[in-house]
C-alpha cells in the first residue's frame, strides 16, 4: 500500500486547484465539542483534537453495533474477538480488552472495573438514543483522570425533548440477524422522558459458537424543578446470553456465556447561563456474568478419565461513585471548570480472584481546567487531575496546549500532557485457579505476585485545522510522539502474572477530512500513519502502520441515498489471545429509500456489511463474512 502521508501535500495541492462547485449548500463550521476539556467551545478551540461523529453518520455507515463506528476515526482499528465482542486498538496496542482507552455515556466512565476496556456487545441503549459521539485523540487524563490514557470516548444520547413521540427500528437478514427496537419519547409541561427497549440477535461469524440475544432497556427523564435546576435520572438493563470457546476444543468447548447488567445516574444540576453552572451526580452500576466450561479432564490426566468437570468462568463487578463539577468564568478572557470525584469498585469470582469476598478499589479524585485568552486570536489551556486510589497510590497528571488562530479559518495547535492507567482489578489482584476432583491439584492458571504500578504516557503533539468554505471541506491533522513506560504485560514465571516490564515510543500522523465534494455528497475521510519502537515485538505489531477510512453519502433522487464505506487495514497482531493478520479491504453498501407510511415518517434501508471476501478478524480462523439485512425505521 502507498505510503499516504508522503502523497498528502500532493494530493492537497491538487484539490486545492480544482474549481469553485456550482452547489450554494451551506458548508458548516467544525462543531461545538465538550468532551476536550468539559468546557463547551468550538472544536477548534479545543486543547486537544477531537472527532465528532454524529447521528446521521451512524445511520448512514450501516452498522448495527455502536464499535464498528469507530472505524471513521483516525488510528482505530476494530476486530473481532467472536460474533458478540468487539476488540478495539488505538495506533496499536490492539487487544480484546483495549484497557488504554476512557469510555463515557453522558459523562459517565463505563469502563469496566475487573478487565478494563468497555462491554460493545452488551451498551444498554439503542443506536438511535444516540445524539453524536466526541472522541478525543490523545491523553486526557488531566481532563477524566487515570484510564484516560490514549484517548476518550463520549457518548451522548438525545434529549427527550428533541425524540418524535414514537419510533420503531426492525433488522432482519442473513445469519439470524433480528434486532427489534421501540422508543418513546414524551415532553409534558416540566416533565420529559425517553424509554427505549429493544433486543439484538445473530449467528455471530459463523466459524465459531458465538450465537447470541440480548435485551436492553433505557429511561432518560429530566424534570425542571425552576428556572435554573433540573433533576436528571437515567437507567439502563442489558441482559442475555452470547456463546462462548470453540468448535473443536475439549478445554475451551462451546457453552452459554449468561450476563445481566443495570446502570442508575441521578443529577443535579443549576445552570445559571453556559459559564456558570454546578451539578452534582450520583451513578451505580453493576454486571453478573455466568458461565460454566464443561472441561474434559482427559485432556489434563489422560484415559480413562473422559469425564467432562465443570469449571466456572463467572464473576460480578460494580462500581459506585459521587461526582460533581462547577464550570465558571472569571472574564471575558478567562474562564475554567473544577470538581471532584469519589468511587469504589469492586470484583468477585472464586476463579479469578480465589476468594468469595469482594475485591475493591477507592479512588478519589480532584481536577480543574482553565482557558485563558491572552491577546486575539490566541488560546491557552491548562488542567491537572489529581488522583488517590489505594491500589497505586496518588498521582498528578497534566496538559497544557496552545492554540493560535493566524486566521478565523485556520488554526495551529501544540499540546504536551501526561497520563496513567491504573492496572485493573484483574491485573492487580489476579490469582486465577480452578479446583479440580479427587484431591487433585488446583490448575494455577495466573497470579500476580509483585506490586504494581500504574502505566504513564508523556504525549506531544502538533496540530492544523483547516476550514475552506470554497471547497466545502474541513481538514484536522495531528501530528504526534508519545512516550510509554511502565507497561503492562504478562511475565515468563510459572504460573504467569502480570509486570510493569515493557516501554514503547509511538510516532505517527490521523487525518481527519470532511468534505462535501459535490450537490448531495458527504465524505468523511480518516487515515493514520504508526510506527511503534518497543523491545516487545508484539507491541510493534499491534499498530499497523497504515491505516485509510472513506465513507461516502450520496442523497438520490425519488428520496433515496446511498453509501459505501471502504476500510483498508495493514498488517497486524492482535494482542492476548489474537494472531498476525495480514492487511485486508472492506467494504460496506447501503441503500436507503425514505418514503410516508400512514402519513408518517419511514425509512427502508438494504445494508451489506463487508461486500469482499470474508477476511479473518482478531485469530486468522475468526472470519468476518459477508452478511445483509433489511432495515426499516418508523417514527411518529
Amino acid at each position: 500500500m502507498p505510503d499516504f502521508t508522503r502523497s498528502a501535500p500532493c494530493l492537497a495541492v491538487m484539490l486545492f486547484s480544482l474549481p469553485g462547485f456550482a452547489s450554494d449548500e451551506f458548508f458548516g463550521e467544525f462543531p461545538v465539542v465538550l468532551s476536550a476539556s468539559r468546557l463547551i467551545q468550538p472544536i477548534e478551540d479545543a486543547p486537544a483534537a477531537v472527532t465528532v461523529i454524529d447521528r446521521e453518520t451512524i445511520r448512514a455507515s450501516g452498522v448495527r453495533e455502536l464499535a464498528d463506528i469507530f472505524r471513521l476515526v483516525p488510528g482505530m482499528t476494530v476486530g473481532r474477538m467472536n460474533g458478540h465482542t468487539p476488540a478495539l486498538g488505538f495506533h496499536g496496542f490492539s487487544d480484546g480488552f483495549f484497557r488504554q482507552f476512557q469510555v463515557l455515556v453522558d459523562g459517565v466512565s463505563i469502563y469496566n472495573p475487573l478487565w478494563g476496556g468497555t462491554a460493545w456487545g452488551e451498551l444498554p441503549f439503542a443506536l438511535e438514543d444516540v445524539e453524536r459521539i466526541e472522541v478525543v485523540r490523545g491523553p486526557n487524563a488531566a481532563t477524566y483522570g487515570a484510564n484516560s490514557f490514549l484517548g476518550v470516548v463520549n457518548i451522548i444520547t438525545r434529549d427527550p425533548a428533541t425524540e418524535p413521540p414514537f419510533g420503531a427500528t426492525v433488522n432482519g437478514g442473513k445469519y439470524g440477524v433480528a434486532d427489534v427496537t421501540v422508543r418513546h419519547a414524551r415532553t409534558s409541561g416540566d416533565w420529559r422522558y425517553r424509554l427505549s427497549a429493544g433486543q439484538r440477535a445473530d449467528r455471530g461469524l459463523g466459524s465459531l459458537p458465538d450465537d447470541r440475544r440480548s435485551e436492553f432497556l433505557n429511561l432518560r427523564s429530566h424534570y425542571r424543578i425552576n428556572t435554573t435546576d433540573e433533576m436528571r435520572l437515567q437507567f439502563g438493563y442489558a441482559g442475555g446470553m452470547g456463546e462462548e470457546g470453540v468448535y473443536t476444543s475439549g478445554s475451551n468447548g462451546p457453552r452459554p456465556g449468561l450476563f445481566r447488567s443495570n446502570s442508575l445516574q441521578l443529577r443535579w444540576t443549576r445552570a445559571k447561563g453556559s459559564d456558570d453552572e454546578f451539578w452534582i451526580q450520583f451513578h451505580h452500576a453493576e454486571r453478573r456474568h455466568r458461565e460454566v466450561l464443561p472441561y474434559d479432564l482427559v485432556q489434563l490426566l489422560g484415559p480413562p478419565f473422559y469425564w467432562n468437570y465443570p469449571l466456572s468462568f463467572s464473576y460480578d463487578h460494580r462500581r459506585t461513585d459521587i461526582e460533581l463539577q462547577h464550570t465558571f468564568r472569571v472574564n471575558d478572557g478567562l474562564r475554567g471548570v473544577w470538581g471532584a470525584q469519589a468511587r469504589e469498585d469492586g470484583a468477585r469470582s472464586m476463579t479469578y480472584f480465589y476468594t468469595n469476598d469482594w475485591i475493591t478499589s477507592r479512588l478519589l479524585r480532584l481536577f480543574g481546567n482553565v482557558e485563558w485568552r491572552p491577546a486575539p486570536g490566541w488560546l491557552a489551556h491548562a488542567g491537572a487531575m489529581f488522583e488517590h486510589n489505594t491500589m497505586t497510590g496518588s498521582a498528578v497528571s497534566p496538559s497544557l496546549s496552545l492554540v493560535y488562530h493566524p486566521t478565523p479559518q485556520h488554526t495551529l495547535r501544540a499540546r504536551v500532557s501526561k497520563a496513567r492507567r491504573t492496572p485493573t482489578l484483574f491485573e492487580d489482584k489476579t490469582n486465577q485457579r480452578f479446583d479440580l476432583p479427587w484431591g487433585l491439584p488446583p490448575i494455577q492458571r495466573a497470579l500476580t505476585t509483585t506490586e504494581l504500578t500504574d502505566e504513564k504516557i508523556l504525549s506531544r503533539e502538533l496540530a492544523y485545522l483547516g476550514e475552506y468554505p470554497i471547497f466545502k471541506m474541513n481538514l484536522d491533522v495531528r501530528l504526534f510522539h508519545d512516550q510509554l513506560k511502565d507497561i503492562l504485560a504478562v511475565d515468563n514465571s510459572t504460573p504467569p502474572g502480570y509486570r510493569n516490564s515493557e516501554y514503547a515510543n509511538l510516532r505517527g500522523v490521523g487525518i481527519d477530512l470532511r468534505w462535501r465534494p459535490w450537490r448531495g455528497a458527504h465524505l468523511t475521510f480518516a487515515g493514520s500513519r504508526s510506527i511503534i519502537v518497543s523491545g516487545n515485538e508484539d507491541i510493534v505489531s499491534s499498530a499497523p502502520v497504515h491505516a485509510v477510512s472513506v465513507l461516502l453519502r450520496q442523497e438520490l433522487p425519488a428520496d433515496t441515498a446511498f453509501s459505501l464505506g471502504y476500510y483498508r487495514v495493514g498488517p497486524m497482531l492482535w494482542m492476548g489471545a489474537g494472531d498476525n493478520l495480514p492487511a485486508f479491504d472492506r467494504v460496506d453498501v447501503v441503500l436507503t429509500k425514505r418514503f410516508r407510511w400512514g402519513g408518517h415518517k419511514a425509512e427502508l434501508s438494504w445494508v451489506t456489511q463487508n461486500t469482499c471476501d470474508a477476511v479473518p478478524v482478531f485469530r486468522s480462523t475468526n472470519l468476518d463474512r459477508r452478511t445483509s439485512w433489511l432495515r426499516l425505521q418508523y417514527e411518529y
